[in-house]
């Protein structure tokens, strides 16, 4: 067994987890990203950054037990005029 045989390790854990760990996984990539970046793609970064934040508390809204919380977390369906 070689060293390099782990290699992919760490990805292959990721690939198989929940999408909760994959936000977060996502989120510190993204942060490391916008800490060695330029003014150019710093606003992109944080944008990135705060959909991560907003997707990440909509699904702990939507497992907590608290119904207020998951109603501040539930996004508006579309209008529909022709529905009035």
């Amino acid at each position: 067994m070689g060293a390099d045989d782990n290699e992919h390790a760490p990805l292959d854990d990721l690939m198989s987890s929940d999408r909760r760990t994959m936000l977060i996984a996502n989120r510190l990539i993204v942060a490391n990203n916008l800490l060695m970046a330029g003014p150019r793609e710093a606003t992109p970064l944080s944008r990135q950054l705060e959909a991560i934040a907003e997707k990440l508390e909509a699904l702990d809204a939507a497992e907590s037990e608290d119904d207020i919380g998951r109603a501040i977390h539930t996004p508006d369906a579309p209008f529909d005029p022709d529905s009035l």
